[in-house]
């Protein structure tokens, strides 16, 4: 009776240690997205638009890197003056020539290309810096880089927080780095004291955090119950194939109230 015990031990701790195993392998693949820089996918984009003037480069959503980049060129031959090349995880992925939409594009000054030394991953550390020192917190930066009148690039920010919201915006030299003064106030949405009232954590007790980290801090408070929970749950369904049993996660938990005799 003590060895099929001890038997039984063992394969549940080597039931858990390859639940744990095989989740953390899983969550390592799927936090590999295919991203890269704008600089990178520029190499690509020039393919389909050879000797063409660059206008302006743009990418929404990234965190740290957007997984699309837009790219538009000066096209004398094209009726909207402008060709579109979009590069999706290193390859292009669309071409066309708009006709509505970009008729002052045609007229702005292209980037000087050499002048290229700050790659969107060094812009967005700088980014991420300029925000902690001021204490804003945001999810996602949406990229624009264009030139200014003598052709030097500039990269434009606009640093968002996980509610879609525009929390500040901030101008990087793409030639050398520099910051050209401060971050801008973002166009915030209001909250009402209701909103306040609905919230089961009172994140406005908290110290104030910027970057990127600040933001994701109080996601990660929602985002910890659930992976928790998901955690759990994934290792009790192994070992309930496995043993018979299931002693963790939601459903032991339910078992356990179900067998609990109030009379």
């Amino acid at each position: 009776m003590e060895s099929r015990r001890r038997l039984r031990d063992d394969v549940r701790v080597k039931v858990l240690r390859f639940a744990i195993l095989l989740l953390a392998f899983g969550t390592a693949a799927c936090a590999q997205p295919l991203q890269t820089t704008a600089f990178r996918a520029l190499f690509a984009a020039q393919k389909a638009a050879p000797g063409a003037d660059l206008v302006e480069i743009s990418g929404q959503r990234g965190a740290t890197q957007p997984q699309d980049w837009t790219f538009y060129f000066k096209d004398p031959a094209a009726r909207g003056g402008v060709r579109e090349v979009v590069v999706s995880r290193g390859s292009v992925d669309s071409v066309r020539t708009p006709l509505r939409g970009y008729a002052g594009m045609a007229s702005m000054p292209g980037v000087t290309l050499t002048q290229l030394n700050y790659d969107s991953d060094r812009a967005f550390d700088i980014a991420n810096r300029q925000a902690s020192a001021a204490r804003i917190g945001f999810h996602w930066i949406d990229y624009r880089l264009r030139a200014n009148p003598d052709g030097s690039p500039v990269w434009v920010l606009a640093l968002i927080d996980r509610m879609g919201v525009n929390v500040g915006e901030l101008e990087i030299s793409a030639n050398d780095g520099s910051v050209n003064g401060s971050i801008r106030p973002g166009r915030r949405s209001p909250v009402s004291d209701d909103d306040d009232d609905d919230e089961d954590d009172d994140y406005s007790q908290r110290p104030p955090v910027g970057g990127l980290i600040g933001d994701v801090r109080d996601l990660g408070v929602d985002i910890g119950r659930g992976v928790s929970g998901i955690v759990l749950n994934a290792v009790g369904g192994a070992q309930e194939i496995f043993t018979g049993e299931r002693t963790i996660g939601t459903n032991a938990r339910r078992q356990t109230d179900e067998a609990i005799d109030f009379d």
